[in-house]
């Protein structure tokens, strides 16, 4: 693969050291050929690609011949050099070979070095890129040096601090997506949730053994990541369609389900302040219904998260309203935070060696559309609003983000995580009882 490589390099230096020669090619050519600096298999794919495009035309113009033939000694062998291994079939093949196993690479830069935020897609993105160059090799005659690439690259990534895309994998529901588990990885296999993938849950517990003062500290994080990740997929357990739903949609219910998780890690909430809060969402923002409702339900919750306190029986309807309130309004001030650029550098304020930051979670403007999904709690009943008499979800709704069918999706995921349908008719409903789904 060097000899190959050394060779495209050849080529090029030939052709961008003389001008005339470079002007024969470019007859040919739209695009230049590129002399790049070392920088491992991106140079490598950035040179040959640009390489194969239209040289093989060049040499057999009769200008190219004749400028040959008008040179000294040393520059009739040099160019005939270069004609013959532009006419070499066998270095051509080389050179797809080498751009195919190098293009996974290629693209995974590109990728890096886009807009937006990428920490949590890279775990994904290198693991699939090493898979899909382990692929390429089975079918080639390097086959034996793909040990030693996979250590060059897995030696790479861990200057990258694989630890900590590990956690931003943990933290992205769409790697908990039922379509996307049913999805082929590099190689057939199936994918499989971060929470069930041994190295990444390694690399989460190293990250929190290293930010956690102390043990209880640490056991918290663990604690919190866990419900977390039983809160998002909630949403994908409930039925594989909502696939379906567009993207504006999912990215609205993801966001409401980390602002919600925020404020009941932040402070612990009341069974039935959460159906209360989830019912009066699904109900357009009607309280007092949503209080009705809320007290009927019999059936036990599950007591297994932290963040959800022992039942008090003594709440009054006010007081169960002033609670909800209260709650609705810790959610937007989760929201809030997450637009602010400030955020993530004061959170990471009590880590010296953390990098200083100003990004954000989430844009505005997904922050003014989750916000409305939840603010009917806090203003009220809307005037306009139509009960959904249905328990079904309405995927064509959901799909071009209907307002009322989000907030029937976010409602349902809250309450059959709270309240999971196996526990359901464990005790005998009341005949006057309601519920969601």
């Amino acid at each position: 693969m060097n000899d190959t490589y050394k060779k495209g390099k050849d080529i090029v230096k030939y052709f961008l050291n003389r001008a005339h020669a470079y002007a024969i090619f470019r007859t040919q050519s739209n695009l230049d050929l590129l002399k790049l600096g070392k920088t491992r298999f991106a140079s490598h794919h950035s040179l040959l690609k640009r390489l194969a495009h239209a040289l093989a035309t060049t040499v057999v113009l009769g200008a190219w011949k004749d400028w040959v033939k008008s040179g000294d000694e040393n520059a009739r062998a040099m160019g005939a050099k270069v004609t013959e291994a532009i006419a070499d079939d066998t270095f051509w093949d080389e050179v797809d070979i080498l751009l195919s196993i190098t293009k996974p690479n290629f693209l995974m830069i590109k990728f890096a070095d886009g807009e937006g935020p990428k920490m949590e897609d890279i775990y994904e993105k290198m693991d699939c890129m090493i898979g899909e160059i382990k692929d390429i090799m089975q079918d080639n005659k390097y086959t034996s040096d793909y040990p030693k690439m996979e250590e060059i690259m897995v030696a790479g990534w861990e200057k990258m601090n694989i630890p900590l895309h590990c956690l931003g994998c943990a933290l992205n529901p769409h790697f908990f997506d039922i379509s996307y588990l049913q999805s082929p990885a590099p190689g057939g296999i199936l994918w499989c949730p971060p929470n069930m993938d041994k190295e990444v849950v390694k690399g989460v517990l190293e990250v929190f053994d290293k930010i956690g003062e102390n043990e209880s500290e640490r056991k918290l994080l663990r604690k919190q990541i866990h419900c977390l990740q039983i809160w998002t997929n909630s949403l994908h357990q409930i039925d594989p369609a909502t696939a379906v739903c567009g993207k504006e949609s999912y990215l609205s219910l993801m966001v409401s389900i980390l602002a919600f998780h925020k404020a009941l890690a932040d402070q612990p909430r009341d069974p039935l302040v959460i159906a209360t809060f989830c019912l009066a969402v699904h109900s357009g923002g009607s309280l007092s219904e949503a209080v009705r409702i809320a007290k009927s339900i019999s059936q036990p919750h599950d007591s297994s998260f932290p963040e959800v306190l022992e039942p008090n029986n003594l709440f009054t309807d006010e007081n169960v309203m002033d609670e909800v309130k209260d709650l609705a309004a810790s959610v937007r001030a989760a929201l809030s935070k997450m637009t602010d650029g400030a955020s993530v550098s004061q959170a990471m304020a009590k880590y010296p060696q953390a990098p200083h930051s100003d990004l954000v979670f989430i844009s505005m403007a997904l922050q003014v559309r989750t916000d409305e999904i939840i603010s009917c709690v806090t203003k009220g009943r809307e005037k306009a609003f139509v009960p959904k008499r249905s328990s079904n979800i309405n995927y064509e709704s959901l799909a071009v983000g209907n307002l009322h069918e989000v907030r029937f999706m976010l409602s349902r995921v809250i309450f059959d995580t709270i309240y999971p349908p196996h526990l359901r008719y464990t005790n005998t409903r009341p005949a006057n009882s309601e519920k969601i789904g």
